[in-house]
This record gives structure tokens, C-alpha cells and sequence, in this order.
């Protein structure tokens, strides 16, 4: 392997193992699960396998946000629930454009980041639905 090869090798492991580390910091923040943290753990920096990871955790995380946004929409009236309408669609653009931009750099590791940042984006809107129906 030529050096400029290994000093690559060396980036991705590196930040391959921030992600993950990461990740595992964040789990309990954002209500994260412990499945995901243990996923990212085993990944190893494996590209393929972070994305597994990534992936099925937000599966898990969009039901919660879509069930957490009805339950805030139940809970307001009025002009307040067309307001909650129209800042979930505003969110919804702004996460997908931030982690467009977030993912759209170059090298594998641009893939997890910008899937990483969707993944948390959308489990931070969920707690905060969460908090909107529980009225806090």
C-alpha cells in the first residue's frame, strides 16, 4: 500500500471510530437504542455495515417521530395545530437539506455523516414532539 493509501486508511478507521464512539455517546441522549449503540460498536469502522446500523435505527426513529407528531397534534387547536403543520414541513426540509449538505463531501465517510445526521435530527424532533404532547 503507498503511503497516501495508508494515511487514508488511517482517516477512515479514525473517523469511522468517531462515529461510532459518537453514536454510542448519543444513544442515551436521543433516545437512541441500545440495539444501535451495540450495532455501531461491533461495526468496527466498516462502512457497509455502519450504514446497516444507521439504517434500521431510523426505521425505528421515524415511526417515533411520526408517532410522536400525532400525538403533539392532538394536543393543540386551532391556529397553534396549522403552526405545528407548517414547522414539522419547514423541519422536515431544513433535515434533509442540512444533512444533504452534511453527507455531500467526498469519501465514504461523507455516506455516515450524512446519514448519521439524519438519523439524529430526526430522534432530537421526536423528543421534542414528545415534550410538545406531554406538555412540557
Amino acid at each position: 500500500m503507498s503511503k497516501a493509501g495508508m494515511i487514508a486508511a488511517v482517516i477512515v478507521a479514525v473517523l469511522g471510530g468517531c462515529a461510532a464512539t459518537a453514536s454510542s455517546a448519543h444513544a442515551e441522549s436521543k433516545n437512541l437504542s441500545i440495539t444501535y449503540t451495540n450495532c455501531m460498536d461491533n461495526a468496527g469502522g466498516v462502512t457497509a455495515e455502519m450504514h446497516g446500523c444507521i439504517g434500521a435505527e431510523h426505521e425505528k426513529q421515524d415511526k417515533r417521530l411520526n408517532a410522536a407528531y400525532k400525538a403533539a397534534m392532538k394536543t393543540v387547536e386551532g391556529k397553534r395545530a396549522q403552526d405545528l403543520k407548517e414547522v414539522q414541513r419547514a423541519w422536515l426540509k431544513f433535515r434533509d437539506l442540512n444533512c444533504g449538505f452534511a453527507g455531500g463531501g467526498e469519501g465514504t465517510i461523507a455516506g455516515i455523516l450524512g446519514a448519521s445526521c439524519i438519523l439524529n435530527m430526526t430522534a432530537e424532533r421526536a423528543d421534542e414532539l414528545q415534550a410538545i404532547a406531554e406538555g412540557q
